[in-house]
């Protein structure tokens, strides 16, 4: 799970410094949101549905993940300030996902 996890909270991360340093605005925070996001959500669902020898353990991790994904979709879409919104959900998300790294060790 920690490589896993590193990896997931080091793409969050490059989506905030994307942001945060070449395009601060609504508009990259919806192409984020609508094309990197929308499309990892997808794919881990997927994955959760048909991929049936997934073990407890990392299908619990992808549950997590599903979940912060689902979570940084539709708060940073639902959301009239985008970029804050999606700076925001990031950040809790890869504060959410170090917690659960530090309980698995």
């Amino acid at each position: 799970m920690d490589k896993y996890l590193n990896l997931i909270v080091s793409r969050f991360e490059s989506y905030i410094e994307f942001l945060n340093f070449f395009e601060p605005t609504n508009e990259a925070a919806l192409f984020i949101n609508d094309s990197f996001i929308y499309n990892e959500m997808v794919r881990v669902k997927n994955a959760l549905i048909y991929n049936k020898n997934l073990l407890n353990d990392k299908r619990s991790e992808y549950q997590l993940y599903y979940i912060e994904l689902f979570h940084i979709y539709n708060y940073t879409r639902d959301s009239i300030c985008k970029f804050e919104a999606m700076i925001y959900s990031l950040q809790n998300a890869i504060r959410v996902l170090n917690k659960t790294e530090l309980r698995h060790l």
